[in-house]
């Protein structure tokens, strides 16, 4: 019965020991507050540092419309070798979090590309001519209701 016992009092001390060992050689948590920086860590434990400073700059200059031809073919050639890694950082750095406000290229009224901005328009205006008919109806009403020719 004490050999049952103290089996069971090693594993219950030694699984979570273990278990927790392996905490030195992960992520220090405090150091990441937000999802974008958790994605970065991510991306730079994938590719390593010079591989995801280079793709990054490449991104950065993809998305600024500055790429030389050159530059397209690293970039085609680094998303084939690490396609996750990649859509992690397209993700990332279009992130409202990364660009400091609410309102960048790929979120927002211009989630669409571009786009966004049209359909904000349609909104605005259809709601302008909807007024209008509604005004339109309140005074035909009217009209109706005293009789008006």
């Amino acid at each position: 019965m004490t050999k049952v016992i103290l089996s069971f009092i090693l594993f219950a001390i030694l699984i979570p020991a273990s278990s927790f060992a392996h905490m030195g050689t992960m992520m220090n948590l405090g150091d990441i507050k937000t999802g974008p920086q958790m994605m970065q860590y991510v991306e730079e434990s994938v590719l390593g540092s010079n591989a995801h400073e280079e793709m990054e700059q490449l991104m950065t200059k993809m998305i600024s419309v500055e790429m030389t031809q050159e530059e397209a073919s690293k970039m085609i050639e680094l998303m084939n070798q690490y396609p996750g890694p990649y859509g992690m950082m397209m993700v990332r750095l279009g992130s409202p979090q990364v660009s400091g406000s609410g309102w960048n290229m790929m979120s927002g009224w211009n989630s669409m590309m571009g786009w966004g901005i049209v359909w904000l328009w349609v909104l605005v205006l259809s709601g302008f001519v909807w007024l209008a008919v509604g005004i339109l109806l309140v005074v035909w009403l009217i009209k109706k209701l005293l009789n008006f020719k």
